[in-house]
């Protein structure tokens, strides 16, 4: 029996042939590990969730003082899907408070991450908060070093997945490294030696303030103050404070002042005795002047620590040349000293040979 076989046959069976090849070796790649990402839901330019890989994890939730909650989860979750317009919506309100940040465990690059913190479902979402920062010997400490870092504790987050929800509990977790200043502990703060080699910064509320008369410490002081909390001394004066606080730093209590005031105090290394502390004389700080957000105040309080450290280090540097200088000068009259000594000591010495000189000539003469 014969086989014959039209070209239009031919043609369809080549064809399924090379789909089923194409079928078996992708089937092929996925079950080896291979997969097709899908992108995740963050990677926008200017979207207000960090999509984080390993390194930026370890760098912006690990090593942070900042208290950061991430959602981890798979582009293809249904659930992560709902969760995702009222993610963007909390990260929009926790700006410059809290890291918003999200973790596609989908992606090769982050599944020995989403092992480590044990995602076994999406969405997860974890709340990671630093360890308080013991500041009962940070005097001792450079302004640029940071103790010993302890990892963040971290908290499932288990409540409604509705951006207020999310936001209320992320501001319960942040740290708070801002004094309360009130007339009984204004002068400890500014002259304890525990921050003596510290510039403060306080904020002075106003009488439209959001959390004036309250009790509470703004939320935005609190993020500022762990974020600067190796380099600065934080306070906060609320506008129902008496008004010899703001008369201390020569400011006058407006009582239609709608800004706080966000001011700095140069550190007093030196001035902590109790005649100091007495002083009655007006602080003169440095008043900030710019929009009161997150960006253009951490910046502001960039500049000046860079600029103080430079000031100092130059200093330093002047008062080395300075005993360098004296140490030379003073170096030179002992050698001058010295010789005279010396020229001293042997004149004696010669006196008797040239008068045992004398003495025999004279002998000879007779």
């Amino acid at each position: 029996m014969s086989f014959s076989l039209s070209r239009q046959e031919g043609n369809f069976s080549l064809s399924n042939a090379l789909y089923k090849l194409f079928s078996t070796v992708f089937i092929g790649f996925l079950l080896i590990g291979g997969s097709v990402t899908a992108a995740g839901f963050y990677e926008e330019e200017g979207s207000p969730v960090r999509e984080l890989n390993p390194k930026t994890f370890q760098k912006e939730v690990v090593n942070s003082n900042s208290v950061s909650i991430v959602e981890f989860y798979a582009p293809w979750c249904g659930y992560c899907q709902k969760l995702l317009p009222e993610y963007l919506k909390a990260a929009k309100s926790l700006k410059g408070l809290a890291t918003v940040a999200a973790v596609n465990c989908d992606d090769r690059i982050n599944k020995e991450l989403c092992a480590t913190y044990k995602i076994e479902g999406f969405p997860t979402i974890k709340v990671f908060r630093p360890h308080k920062v013991d500041l009962s010997d940070n005097n001792k400490r450079d302004l640029n070093k940071r103790n010993i870092r302890s990892p963040p504790a971290v908290e499932v987050y288990n409540g409604e997945r509705k951006a207020d929800n999310i936001v209320n509990f992320v501001m319960s977790r942040l740290r708070n490294y801002v004094a309360a200043l009130k007339p009984g502990n204004i002068d400890g703060f500014l002259t304890s030696a525990k921050t003596a080699n510290k510039p403060k910064v306080i904020v002075l509320a106003s009488v439209k303030s959001k959390h004036s008369g309250s009790g509470v410490i703004p939320p935005l002081l609190k993020a500022l103050s762990s974020d600067f909390v190796y380099k600065y001394a934080f306070g906060y004066i609320d506008h129902k404070q008496p008004d010899s606080l703001w008369e201390k730093f020569g400011i006058s209590k407006d009582p239609l002042n709608e800004e706080p005031k966000l001011i700095i105090i140069p550190p007093r290394t030196g001035s902590t005795s109790e005649s100091d502390s007495k002083d009655e004389s007006p602080i003169e700080p440095i008043i900030y002047s710019g929009t009161l957000k997150k960006a253009p105040i951490a910046e502001f309080l960039d500049t000046y620590i860079k600029d103080l450290r430079r000031n100092l280090k130059k200093k330093k540097e002047e008062e080395k040349e300075k005993n360098h200088v004296q140490k030379d000068s003073n170096t030179e009259p002992e050698k001058d000293l010295e010789k005279e000594e010396k020229s001293s000591n042997e004149q004696p010495e010669e006196e008797p040979k040239k008068q045992q000189k004398r003495t025999i000539k004279d002998k000879e003469d007779l």
